[in-house]
Protein backbone atom coordinates (compact mmCIF):
# COMPACT_ATOMS: atom_id res chain seq x y z
CA UNK A 1 0.00 0.00 0.00
CA UNK A 2 1.22 3.10 -0.82
CA UNK A 3 1.29 6.38 1.78
CA UNK A 4 1.07 9.35 0.75
CA UNK A 5 1.18 11.18 3.85
CA UNK A 6 4.91 10.27 4.54
CA UNK A 7 5.88 9.17 1.29
CA UNK A 8 6.37 5.24 1.76
CA UNK A 9 5.35 1.84 0.89
CA UNK A 10 3.98 -0.33 3.46
CA UNK A 11 4.59 -4.14 3.37
CA UNK A 12 2.75 -7.17 4.09
CA UNK A 13 2.95 -10.59 4.13
CA UNK A 14 0.02 -12.95 3.36
CA UNK A 15 -0.68 -15.73 5.67
CA UNK A 16 -3.07 -17.81 3.13
CA UNK A 17 -4.04 -20.35 5.56
CA UNK A 18 -5.28 -18.02 7.73
CA UNK A 19 -6.08 -15.79 5.72
CA UNK A 20 -4.51 -12.78 7.59
CA UNK A 21 -2.18 -10.04 6.42
CA UNK A 22 1.15 -9.46 8.83
CA UNK A 23 2.77 -6.25 8.66
CA UNK A 24 6.51 -6.46 7.51
CA UNK A 25 7.97 -3.09 6.84
CA UNK A 26 7.05 0.96 6.07
CA UNK A 27 10.11 1.72 3.29
CA UNK A 28 10.58 5.55 2.29
CA UNK A 29 9.92 6.24 -1.45
CA UNK A 30 12.25 8.33 -2.54
CA UNK A 31 9.94 10.72 -3.74
CA UNK A 32 6.91 12.87 -2.76
CA UNK A 33 3.52 11.48 -3.06
CA UNK A 34 3.87 7.89 -4.33
CA UNK A 35 0.35 8.08 -6.63
CA UNK A 36 0.72 4.50 -7.68
CA UNK A 37 3.26 1.32 -7.67
CA UNK A 38 3.38 -2.34 -9.60
CA UNK A 39 5.56 -5.49 -9.59
CA UNK A 40 6.82 -6.16 -12.70
CA UNK A 41 6.23 -9.58 -13.76
CA UNK A 42 7.71 -12.03 -12.11
CA UNK A 43 7.51 -10.29 -9.02
CA UNK A 44 10.97 -9.48 -8.51
CA UNK A 45 11.27 -5.73 -8.55
CA UNK A 46 8.75 -2.94 -7.64
CA UNK A 47 8.57 0.47 -9.38
CA UNK A 48 7.03 3.56 -7.95
CA UNK A 49 5.33 7.08 -9.41
CA UNK A 50 5.97 9.28 -7.48
CA UNK A 51 3.86 12.57 -8.44
CA UNK A 52 5.06 15.39 -6.59
CA UNK A 53 8.56 15.14 -6.75
CA UNK A 54 8.36 14.04 -10.43
CA UNK A 55 10.51 11.02 -10.61
CA UNK A 56 10.12 6.95 -10.45
CA UNK A 57 11.69 4.60 -8.05
CA UNK A 58 12.71 1.16 -8.25
CA UNK A 59 13.18 -1.77 -5.40
CA UNK A 60 14.28 -5.26 -5.86
CA UNK A 61 11.95 -7.59 -3.33
CA UNK A 62 13.79 -9.46 -1.47
CA UNK A 63 11.88 -12.11 -1.60
CA UNK A 64 13.14 -14.17 1.65
CA UNK A 65 12.55 -11.48 3.77
CA UNK A 66 9.81 -10.05 2.32
CA UNK A 67 11.55 -6.40 2.18
CA UNK A 68 11.96 -3.76 -0.66
CA UNK A 69 15.74 -2.79 -0.89
CA UNK A 70 16.23 0.59 -3.19
CA UNK A 71 18.30 0.21 -6.61
CA UNK A 72 20.06 2.97 -8.59
CA UNK A 73 19.00 6.50 -8.52
CA UNK A 74 15.47 7.63 -9.10
CA UNK A 75 14.73 8.95 -13.17
CA UNK A 76 13.03 12.26 -13.44
CA UNK A 77 9.56 11.70 -15.27
CA UNK A 78 6.91 14.92 -15.61
CA UNK A 79 4.20 14.16 -13.23
CA UNK A 80 4.15 10.13 -13.20
CA UNK A 81 0.71 9.01 -11.88
CA UNK A 82 0.76 5.29 -13.12
CA UNK A 83 3.00 2.09 -13.45
CA UNK A 84 1.77 -0.47 -15.77
CA UNK A 85 3.46 -3.40 -17.25
CA UNK A 86 2.65 -3.95 -20.86
CA UNK A 87 3.34 -7.52 -22.16
CA UNK A 88 5.30 -7.95 -25.79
Amino acid sequence: MSNRGHDSIAVFAIDAKAGSLRFVESTSIGGRTPRSFGLVPGGQFLVAANQNSGNVTAFRVDAERGTLVRVGGAVAVDRPWYVRFMRR
